[in-house]
């Protein structure tokens, strides 16, 4: 991992490219969860309002299952990664993304390393505990508040 160069933020990734030599570093923002790959947001150390998504291929849970509950725990949310390589395209939904074939490209980082506090991190612990309801109010709250930001 030592030899590969961090990216400084989302805003290097350059679409439909492999960043070879490099790596970059992240904290996982919400729950992930299972489609063709797992999937999860990433949020941005340099940036805490960027987010992208990342999709696992080929990665096999060592329990064997691979419900809710043990995505969580093996990507639970603030969880800190790296990614070696990341290769940043347009994914299979549409949507653009860090797409990651082999599992070994992701290495999961001590919680001790220092890292921007999020402005999300009270919005990502409440959406574990709260409702579907109560996830979309506080949306609708942040949203509010983007608009007037905006104006």
């Amino acid at each position: 991992m030592e030899s590969l160069a961090p990216l400084s933020g989302f805003h290097e990734l350059v679409l439909e490219h492999r960043h070879r030599g490099r790596i970059l570093r992240a904290r996982v923002y919400l729950r992930p969860y299972r489609s063709l790959a797992i999937q999860f947001l990433l949020e941005d150390d340099a940036d805490v309002n960027q987010a992208v998504k990342v999709a696992v291929y080929n990665m096999k849970l060592a329990t064997g299952q691979d419900g809710p509950k043990e995505l969580q725990q093996l990507f639970p949310s603030g969880c800190r990664l790296a990614i070696k390589e990341p290769y940043f395209k347009r994914l299979i939904d549409g949507s653009v993304g860090i797409h990651v074939d082999n599992p070994h490209e992701i290495v999961f980082l001590p919680k001790e390393e220092k890292v921007p506090k999020s402005a999300f991190s009270s919005s990502a612990a409440a959406a574990d505990d709260t409702s579907a309801m109560e996830n979309r109010r506080q949306a609708g709250e942040i949203r509010e508040m983007g608009n007037k930001l905006y104006r």
